[in-house]
């Protein structure tokens, strides 16, 4: 991909489109291509090759995730940033399993957007600051099951762990005082031991990694009455 970048916006509010086209006015590495309201406007837009989706999660009261799926299938390279006013781990989790690329809020800076789109679009996964991991990420399972399976070195798991924090191979860098190659090169050793490609694949197989553990745990009998 190179710039200028094509953005696609999916909402059911104008005033949102609106809103996003004055926040990107003026940025020349990015153009909104299209704008869509309604999923027959979506598939229209989606005629022409695009770089980004922003993608409104609430389209007239129905969830949108049935959409990704479709939308992966006529542009398979296109990031998708889910764009939700609603941040609960219950949804950030079906976002993320569904196959969104990062995940913003709607009250968000133009520095956050802005930050958001770079980060997408140069392949990593995006998650707001306010948003935390979905809470089954954070199970004791975690430690036992997926460290057994994949092998990982002290290092990677580090590395791991800060990637389902949403922070970008920069950040940590800073954070663990080393170089940004170093930590690129230990993202390519994770992502090959687990067979992932990407953040966002990384956080589905943890996130399907701690529900079958917590599937396979054993239950205590119930207590005898008396």
């Amino acid at each position: 991909m190179h710039p200028p970048y094509r953005i696609i916006i999916f909402d059911d509010h104008p005033l949102i489109h609106e809103g996003l086209k004055q926040l990107l006015e003026g940025e020349e590495t990015l153009t909104i291509q299209s704008c869509a309201t309604t999923p027959e406007e979506l598939e229209q837009a989606l005629a022409r090759t695009a770089d980004l989706l922003i993608l409104d999660l609430n389209i007239k009261g129905k969830s949108s995730l049935k959409w990704v799926e479709h939308i992966r299938l006529q542009q398979p390279k296109i990031k998708i940033l889910a764009f939700s006013s609603y941040h609960t781990p219950g949804m950030v989790s079906r976002a993320l399993n569904k196959g969104v690329d990062g995940y913003l809020l709607k009250d968000t800076t133009k520095a956050e957007l802005l930050q958001a789109l770079d980060t997408l679009l140069r392949g990593e996964l995006y998650l707001s600051p306010r948003i935390q991991v979905p809470g089954q990420l954070q199970d004791p399972i975690f430690q036992d099951t997926f460290t057994r399976f994949s092998n990982l070195t002290s290092r990677e798991q580090e590395i791991a762990k800060a990637i389902l924090q949403g922070l970008s191979s920069q950040e940590i860098a800073d954070r663990l005082f080393i170089s940004l190659h170093t930590v690129q090169t230990h993202r390519k050793n994770l992502f090959r031991k687990l067979g992932v490609h990407s953040a966002a694949e990384l956080i589905r197989l943890l996130h399907d990694t701690v529900d079958t553990g917590n599937k396979n745990r054993k239950q205590l009998p119930p207590e005898s009455a008396g």
